[in-house]
């Protein structure tokens, strides 16, 4: 009877909060909340249990009270690790002793009221583990961590329940005794190694708790992805710093000769630049994220022993992928769509990229990024180094259109010879080059208004549409000066071919048939389809191709006979009419377009040969022969 009420009298319980059973009172909303469970309760100040976490603010208090005993042990399981963010290191405890190790924050005392604070940061636990234990008889003590494999050197810490216990303990297997080392502190192992204790009080001993530490296997980054999820590995080799971001860094070691790339992430205490090199011993449990290898519950980072300078790799879009995960890159030559999020290469290939820049860049201008190929969702992608962006390289330099065109499409180019402006409607912009070439360029924004002969130079790329070469600019054209206008190139409608294509052509004496849906432009040679795009109204030859009007008397001069001609038909008070010029034909001019593979004429002018009947001495074309005509042609005279 006595053994078994000492027994009952040497209870202890563990009363668990899982936050995703045991919300209680909890909610989504962020403020002041309390959960109570068989006799423990927890009170925030200020934080969040929403079915998920339990959040715990920064710089606010959380309260944990037992009222059926005292508590010996509370243990928050954290979704962070150690010191890093949301990880149990942002707790400190009064009274008793409290020590975040990896993702577990472990208090360890005897009371019925522990008051945690958030004073580093905000602390986020999936579940919360109490012990209650009461103070009589001898119990075994606790050791932390438990049993496991390590990758480092980590300091124990031991407790025990029963008040004014002893602890002793050995570290080489042997069974402790009271004449063994007594713990006082907590003390740094190195594994392989075996922890044993016992606790004694008053002449009694416990029974021996023992904690056996393990080494973890030493592997090559390039290892990581076939060992399983939770295996606890380090690293007995340097390795070479990519780029630290955060609490994400990408590595790169080198193991028989063959390099391996990985990310870790975590809390190293330590910031490194890239190509830092860390001292061998540093590891973590390897786990896998978006399909990818990492390390987390990192430990064992020491300070960098040294720093080289290293080159990114070169590569090109289509090399992002699997086999260049987690290097350190630089694409050359490339642009930057930040609507689109993406960098374009000059072949048009894309490839994404994060996070955004923090400034806008020129979408025209070409880059050599630098970056860390990356994954999200199963994607690869570009983490560009925006602090390390090199500035960008100046375009090629072209004098011809030809030049251009020896370049793959989306490649920007300036003009080094200046081109000349033909006609400019808009965004159409048809130019001419130094070597006589023909060409158009179509796009916003393009400058101008331009007109014949201006000289112009911008920034340029050559694209096809209807399987024909067309510019398209990037940023406005500038006038540099000007010269003589273009004049069109005079040609029957047999003539025109599709190697033409924006040509600035004159088709002379031409009939225009068809109907309003197809209209024709027809010559003794042939016809071609005339597309209207800019609206182009016809006007008439006012001169009729006829004799000069002021020449009354036909004698291809203009002086005193032709006013005595006039004076002449005054006195007589005889009129007569006479038929000038005109054939009924036009002069079509314009520039040369294929639209699916079919020529057609894009006409900027058009001239009506209809001819008139015009009043004999008339000359100033009031509709009366008098002495105002006579007039005219004095003036004429006088002004040579």
């Amino acid at each position: 009877m006595l053994m078994l009420m000492a027994a009952s009298a040497a209870w202890a319980v563990d009363i668990v909060f899982d936050a995703t059973v045991d919300v209680g009172n909890g909610s989504s909303t962020a403020g002041e909340f309390c959960i109570e469970k068989d006799g423990v309760s927890i009170c925030a100040e200020q934080g969040m249990a929403n079915g998920v976490q339990y959040r715990f603010y920064k710089n606010k208090k959380v309260v944990i009270t037992s009222t059926i005993g005292p508590m010996t042990r509370i243990v928050f399981e954290c979704v962070g690790s150690g010191n890093e963010q949301y990880g149990p290191g942002g707790f400190t405890a009064e009274p008793g002793d409290y020590a975040p190790i990896e993702r577990q924050g472990i208090w360890m005392g005897n009371a019925d009221m522990v008051e945690f604070t958030a004073t580093n940061f905000q602390v986020r636990a999936t579940k919360i583990i109490v012990t209650v234990g009461a103070d009589v008889g001898l119990l075994p003590p606790s050791i932390y961590p438990a049993s496991g494999t390590y990758d480092a050197p980590f300091d124990v810490r031991m407790s025990c329940s029963t008040v004014d216990a002893a602890i002793y303990y050995t570290t080489d297997g042997s069974t402790p005794t009271t004449a063994s080392t007594q713990y006082t502190a907590p003390f740094t192992v190195t594994p392989p190694l075996t922890v044993k204790a016992i606790s004694a009080k008053d002449g009694e001993v416990s029974e021996v708790v023992t904690a056996q530490y393990e080494v973890a296997p030493s592997v090559c980054l390039g290892d990581l992805e076939v060992l399983s999820d939770n295996e606890t590995v380090f690293l007995d080799h340097e390795a070479t710093v990519l780029y630290q971001s955060g609490n994400t860094m990408y590595l790169r070691d080198e193991c028989d000769g063959v390099y391996g790339y990985g990310m870790v992430y975590g809390n190293t205490n330590q910031t490194y630049l890239t190509g830092d090199i860390i001292p061998p011993g540093w590891g973590g449990i390897k786990m896998t994220y978006d399909g990818r290898p990492e390390l987390t519950n990192l430990s064992g980072f020491k300070p960098a022993s040294r720093h080289e300078v290293i080159e990114p790799e070169e590569i090109t879009i289509p090399m992002v992928g699997e086999e260049t995960w987690a290097h350190y890159v630089v694409l050359r030559g490339v642009r930057i769509d930040q609507e689109r999020q993406v960098v374009i290469d000059q072949q048009g290939r894309t490839c994404p990229y994060f996070p955004q820049l923090s400034q806008q860049v020129d979408p025209a201008r070409l880059f050599d990024v630098v970056a860390i190929v990356t994954s999200y969702r199963s994607k690869y992608q570009l983490f560009i180094i925006e602090e390390q962006t090199i500035p960008p390289m100046p375009p090629p330099v072209v004098c011809c259109l030809e030049d251009l065109y020896m370049f793959n499409q989306g490649q920007v180019a300036k003009f080094e010879c200046p081109l000349t402006a033909i006609y400019q409607n808009g965004r159409y912009l048809y130019v001419k080059d130094s070597c006589d070439e023909y060409g158009l360029i179509y796009g916003d924004n393009v400058g101008g208004p331009f007109e014949n002969g201006d000289q112009i130079e911008g920034l340029a790329s050559w694209t096809l549409y209807n399987d024909c070469k067309q510019l398209t600019n990037y940023g406005e054209w500038e006038k540099i000066g000007d010269t003589d206008p273009v004049e069109p190139e005079v040609m029957p409608i047999e003539e025109l071919c599709i190697e033409m294509v924006h040509w600035f052509v004159k088709l002379e004496h031409v009939n225009l048939a068809g109907d309003d849906i197809e209209p024709l432009i027809e010559d003794e040679t042939g016809s071609v389809k005339m597309f209207n795009r800019f609206q182009i109204e016809a006007t008439q030859d006012v001169d009729g191709g006829g004799r000069f009007y002021p020449d009354v008397n036909c004698d291809y001069e203009i002086n005193i006979a032709d006013v005595n001609c006039i004076i002449e038909l005054i006195l007589k008070g005889e009129t007569t009419h006479e038929w000038v010029g005109g054939d009924g034909t036009c002069d079509v001019i314009g520039f040369v377009a294929v639209y699916r593979g079919q020529i057609e004429i894009i006409p900027i002018q058009i001239v009506e040969h209809g001819g008139r009947y015009v009043l004999i001495g008339d000359v100033n074309d009031d509709g009366e022969v008098n002495i105002g005509d006579v007039n005219y042609i004095i003036n004429l005279i006088l002004s040579d």
